[in-house]
């Protein structure tokens, strides 16, 4: 047997032997297959950068549901649940005015439907959700169209939208902008040098195509267009109307890697000196090509989606956005939406992958070797930060669990790791702490799944914050606001503090108290307050195991506001009170906007 193969194999043994000798009421280790899969991991060694706008969505213009009044109201009438979901979802990049139809769409046309979204509908859209700006200029119509707009989003009212798009799928028979690959690449220098007049700062990108049969098209508007070009662009959707099955979708990605390979070769043959420099973007993916069927809905079109973002990884795609946020086809009872377009917005399972991927796999790409993979099997790792270590682990077999063992090297885990997973009855929300023996977990894999899994170093396991799930009490608190109570002391939230009565000294000498319940006695050593806009410069920290006697750990007229850092040494407490007694002349004398209490140094990485 191969030295490799079977070191992993003991590592795989003795790594079910714990897990089962840790908790004997389980059932006895039973293979669901007759493979064994393992998985080794080196930390240090890594295979790329995951780009993190390749969590991308398009969004449309004809998207009447998000702001459906005009823009001078959409602060009262904006759908915020859609914006809020969008956001939550991790979106970083959002295109617009959406495919095809953004050869038909005149940005600044009068006869515009005020119900569909325009450009400052559009920005606001960008700002609420904190992602970057594409813009798709219609390539039907004039450069100078475009350039205008160009200049109301950067110039007039600084949008600072970066990256614009000349056309869409030009090379499709079916596209309003359809023209020869020489036609499209002439026209798009006219486009680029036309906006770059107006902003010579933005990014200019160019819609090629995937397909082995439209390579001479892409050669051809290549060399056209020559320098001009930041970024090439592609849609990717790889079955048709009646080839839906998930048999075939699950073939798809490594299809794209072929495809992708081939599109990376024609431009460095046609343009050299751009090649190195060359972004790509898939600017549209899902399924099926057009009309979606029933399909587009399930568990399986959305591991799909799970292994195109970890594919666009691995073959170093630097965007990529799905298609799309709400797009409903009744007449097939399908679904291309993020969302629902009811008007619920209920997600379906694409929105709980692309939302658990764009969470939990990003940073660095790490290479993992797989011994004994079932081709249902598909695994990708990454190093977040240089404290954590992902995996995302896809099962796209719909009536088998696997059991898989993951071997890290050049990586000290702490002693559990965190999960989350989509499945049938799943929708990404965080699973128990799984226990990690030593350097090897053990994971069953469920039927048509896809988890993600997060070691953390054992050296960079901060504390617990013993705060949360306490109680918070005060002498009183300001009822000018909403957030002012005694709990937002203790919520987490940077947003929110307890603040003292409103209007009680005029001169900061009047007395007020924070008191924290911990519920049941803790160990505690360190303390820590941070300020909101009203500090205390008198104030001290008090203990007590029972709420009845109390000591002094901490006293000082000298507070300064900021966050105050005090440790004392271990001691088991239940309360401990803030005492406040003088401050500076405000509205409310005292506020505070968290209060995080910790445990002694050595409890970092305990195993509960």
């Amino acid at each position: 047997m191969n030295p490799v193969r079977l070191w992993l194999v003991l590592i795989f043994i003795a790594s079910a032997i714990m897990a089962y000798g840790e908790n004997p009421t389980s059932p006895p280790l039973v293979l669901e297959t007759d493979e064994v899969v393992l998985v080794r991991i080196d930390a240090a060694a890594p295979a790329g950068t995951i780009n993190p706008l390749l969590y991308g969505l398009n969004t449309a213009r004809w998207d009447e549901s998000l702001f459906p009044y005009p823009a001078d109201q959409m602060l009262l009438t904006c759908d915020r649940d859609a914006i809020r979901k969008v956001k939550e979802a991790g979106v970083t990049l959002l295109k617009y005015p959406g495919g095809n139809d953004a050869d038909k769409y005149i940005w600044n046309d009068p006869a515009n439907m005020k119900s569909e979204m325009d450009t400052e509908e559009y920005y606001a859209f960008l700002r609420t959700t904190g992602a970057v700006g594409f813009i798709t200029a219609n390539a039907s119509e004039s450069p100078e169209l475009a350039a205008q707009w160009v200049e109301y989003c950067n110039r007039k009212h600084n949008y600072a939208i970066q990256l614009w798009e000349v056309g869409d799928e030009a090379w499709g028979s079916w596209a309003d902008s359809h023209a020869s690959g020489r036609e499209y690449g002439n026209r798009f220098v006219r486009f680029a040098r036309a906006m770059r007049a107006i902003d010579p700062t933005i990014q200019m990108a160019a819609n090629m195509s995937l397909s082995e049969s439209h390579q001479e098209w892409n050669r051809q508007a290549l060399a056209a267009l020559g320098q001009e070009c930041n970024i090439i662009t592609f849609t990717f959707f790889p079955l048709g109307r009646q080839a839906e099955t998930d048999e075939n979708l699950f073939t798809a990605p490594a299809k794209f890697r072929e495809m992708f390979n081939t599109l990376q070769a024609t431009v460095k043959a046609a343009i050299p000196d751009c090649a190195d420099t060359m972004k790509y973007c898939c600017v549209g993916y899902n399924s099926v090509s057009s009309f979606p069927g029933p399909q587009t809905l399930s568990l399986g079109n959305g591991i799909y989606v799970g292994e195109m973002l970890g594919m666009f990884a691995e073959t170093g795609t630097d965007m990529a956005c799905l298609w799309a946020m709400h797009n409903y086809y009744p007449p097939r009872r399908g679904d291309f939406g993020f969302l629902s377009a009811d008007g619920s917005n209920t997600p379906s399972y694409t929105y709980y992958v692309f939302r658990l991927m764009a969470h939990h796999f990003g940073g660095t790409l790490l290479s993992a070797q797989l011994t004994g993979a079932s081709d249902k099997l598909r695994l990708f790792a990454c190093r977040p930060d240089g404290g954590r270590l992902g995996v995302i682990l896809l099962n796209k077999d719909p009536k088998k669990a696997y059991f898989v063992t993951i071997a890290l090297e050049n990586f000290q885990p702490a002693p559990t790791a965190r999960i989350w997973r989509v499945s049938k009855s799943e929708f990404g929300s965080a699973l128990p702490d799984l226990p990690v023996h030593g350097h090897a977990f053990r994971y069953l894999a469920p039927p048509y799944s896809i988890t993600a899994i997060e070691f953390t170093a054992k050296s960079a396991v901060a504390r617990p914050n013993l705060v949360r799930g306490a109680i918070a009490m005060a002498s009183g608190y300001s009822e000018t606001g909403p957030s002012f109570k005694p709990q937002s002391a203790i919520d987490g939230d940077p947003h929110t503090r307890w603040a003292s009565p409103a209007w009680v000294s005029r001169d900061g000498t009047d007395e007020a108290w924070l008191t924290i319940d911990l519920v049941e006695p803790r160990q505690v050593a360190e303390c820590r307050i941070i300020w909101g806009p009203q500090a205390a410069t008198n104030f001290g920290v008090i203990v007590s195991e029972d709420g009845k006697r109390w000591r002094n750990v901490y006293q000082t007229d000298k507070g300064s506001g900021g966050t105050t850092t005090i440790t004392f040494p271990p001691q088991t407490i239940r309360f401990i009170k803030i005492a406040c007694t003088k401050g500076k002349r405000a509205i409310s004398t005292y506020s505070i906007i968290d209060v995080e209490l910790f445990g002694p140094e050595e409890t970092v990485g305990a195993f509960n």
